[in-house]
């Protein structure tokens, strides 16, 4: 099986894909741990600071008294020693070879989590001394025929965790591991593949455990399914991750009635990519996964939810891929976009929970990838997207917002325009998203004239009294020149431009600088003011211009505004070019420019262009 793929890898949180593990196997933050078994709190008061002869003793203790007659108070603070061994040995306060022998009879001890912590501690004690993992071995192999399948996992996972077993113990033990009865030590195996590709990735391919992995995909238990993907797919990073092919798709379409809800929403979410990286994938695949999907929509999970919906809307985008035109009548999708309404306003109530205030953003990310033509369809929704609670986050607010302009309609333009602008006036908040959507809606307006009208006589009213609304103003500058024409309303500009070098007003922002420079240079005439911003700017702020493209655009624009008001610019134009002198990107254009200023009748022509 071919082992590329051309798509990115899957967005789920804690996907292998995803991940950074480092070079020590014990401590890499595994990919697949949103699944592994929850490791019981140790409860009990902290443990004082213990020399290492004390912890000697207490382990010698411990490990001279039979499992039975341990006092569960005794066998906790064990516990809490072993949790903190690891900082005492990046503190070295303790030395590995002050605690190896304990550590491997702790190994045989007949309590789970101490058997566990011991194995992590061996784990990294081979990392400094390779000799230590045959003394472990013997006791692994012992361990893995346990009767009790959380010990023969662990045994399983400390094997692959240590590089001098990789071949002649963990190949065995991933092997005999996958045909184990218990999911938990066959979810061991998996990802012990990719804890020995971690230090020792020949071992992996020689053995020829990537194609078996492939095979361990058909396994009964989800978890271990969505690990075994997992796995590939970090595996085969470098190669563009794990294959999602045609019939593998509609297995996993087969398997995804019995799936948990956290593995539903990882192999959606997988085959949302596959959707994505193979737009020729035959049809009658889609169509199964189109049919397939429609229960999710009552999800009470609103990840899931959310991931069946991103799954359909692009496998029907697929469908409909020959004519993308007709996108916007499409039954298939506007009976989806009927389907899921009610359930997006009900994840939409408001919250004050972090976590879920992160997942309404990511939904209305999904409203947000809708199709223009299709998204009119939902304009009821932007009811749903005002922002009714101050708990809100910045971030769902803006999304909010953003939302709303996407889902206009001719019938509901009017009365979006004035909430926006209403929050515009009395929030102060989200200025720059609401300027950007108000000028969103005015661009796809059913009725500009009147709509554009609207918004441009309130961002004048503010622009009067507020210096904040007209930096950001300033910074949209030809965006509105686009869609409201700004050119054509002198008086706009002028209440834009006012005393802008007297106010003092903070331009320290790239974006901001650049929009000035270029009004001065095409609406200089009608900026009665021009000379002396671009006097302002020249003298005040030109160690802010510190990019080659600012000074660029401050030659060019000066040059131009020279034009409209020859002589109170001709002193500032000369400064302009001393300073730019400095800059050999822009050299020759001041040598151009000042040849041209002994050329009146070019000047003459140039100017009459630019006021025509």
């Amino acid at each position: 099986m071919s082992r590329t793929r051309n798509s990115s890898s899957s967005s789920v949180s804690g996907s292998a894909s995803g991940s950074s593990w480092g070079s020590n196997p014990a401590e890499a933050p595994l990919p697949w741990n949103w699944s592994s078994s929850l490791r019981p709190a140790v409860n009990g008061p902290p443990v004082p600071p213990l020399s290492p002869a004390a912890i000697q003793r207490l382990f010698s203790r411990y490990l001279a008294n039979p499992a039975s007659v341990h006092p569960p108070e005794e066998t906790q603070r064990i516990i809490r020693i072993l949790e903190k061994i690891p900082d005492m040995l990046d503190a070295h306060t303790l030395t590995s070879d002050q605690i190896l022998s304990h550590c491997v009879k702790l190994m045989a001890a007949n309590h789970e989590t101490v058997k566990r912590l011991a194995c992590q501690l061996l784990i990294r004690i081979a990392q400094e001394q390779s000799e230590v993992a045959l003394l472990a071995a013997n006791v692994l192999h012992l361990d893995r025929q346990d009767p009790n399948p959380n010990v023969r996992a662990v045994a399983v996972a400390t094997l692959c965790s240590i590089p001098g077993l990789a071949e002649a113990h963990a190949v065995p033990a991933i092997q005999a591991a996958w045909q184990d009865s218990n999911p938990r030590v066959r979810q061991a195996g998996i990802t012990g593949c990719g804890k020995v590709w971690l230090h020792s990735p020949d071992v992996v391919e020689d053995h020829g455990l990537v194609d078996a992995l492939y095979q361990r995909i058909k396994d009964p238990d989800p978890t271990v399914l969505t690990f075994t993907m997992q796995t590939l797919n970090y595996i085969l990073a470098q190669e563009g991750g794990i294959v999602i092919n045609g019939h593998m798709t509609q297995y996993l379409l087969q398997r995804l009635p019995d799936f948990p809800d956290v593995e539903l929403l990882f192999v959606l979410e997988y085959l949302s990519d596959f959707v994505s990286a193979n737009p020729a994938v035959n049809s009658a695949i889609k169509l199964q996964m189109v049919n397939q999907l429609d229960p999710y929509f009552e999800s009470s999970n609103g990840p899931v939810f959310l991931a069946a919906g991103v799954l359909f809307y692009r496998t029907a985008l697929d469908l409909l891929a020959r004519d993308r035109a007709m996108v916007g009548e499409s039954r298939l999708l506007s009976d989806f976009l009927i389907r899921i309404r009610p359930l997006i306003s009900k994840f939409l109530k408001p919250s004050s929970q972090p976590a879920i205030q992160d997942f309404q953003v990511q939904l209305l990310d999904f409203v947000l990838s809708w199709d223009r033509k299709l998204s009119a369809q939902a304009s009821c929704l932007w009811l749903e997207f005002r922002i009714k609670d101050t708990k809100d986050l910045a971030a769902l607010k803006g999304q909010k917002i953003r939302a709303m302009a996407h889902v206009v309609s001719a019938e509901s333009e009017v009365e979006m325009v004035q909430y926006l602008l209403s929050l515009l006036k009395s929030q102060k908040l989200q200025t720059e998203v609401l300027t950007s959507a108000l000028l969103d809606i005015c661009e796809r307006s059913s009725d500009p004239e009147v709509v554009s009208a609207i918004v441009t006589r309130e961002f004048q009213s503010l622009a009067q009294t507020d210096e904040g609304t007209v930096l950001v103003l300033l910074r949209q500058l030809r965006a509105m020149d686009r869609v409201l024409h700004v050119g054509a309303n002198p008086d706009f500009l002028r209440l834009l431009f006012a005393d802008i070098h007297t106010r003092r007003i903070e331009l320290n922002d790239f974006q901001v600088l650049a929009n000035i420079l270029w009004a001065l240079g095409t609406y200089g005439q009608q900026i009665s003011e021009a000379p002396y911003i671009l006097e302002y700017l020249t003298d005040e702020k030109f160690d802010l211009i510190e990019k080659w493209e600012l000074k660029q655009s401050l030659l060019y624009n000066g040059f131009r505004c020279f034009l409209f008001h020859p002589a109170v610019i001709q002193p500032v134009l000369g400064r302009i070019g001393e300073l730019c002198s400095v800059s050999r990107k822009v050299n020759h254009r001041i040598n151009l420019y000042f040849k041209l200023l002994s050329r009146p009748d070019v000047l003459e022509r140039q100017r009459r262009c630019l006021t025509s």
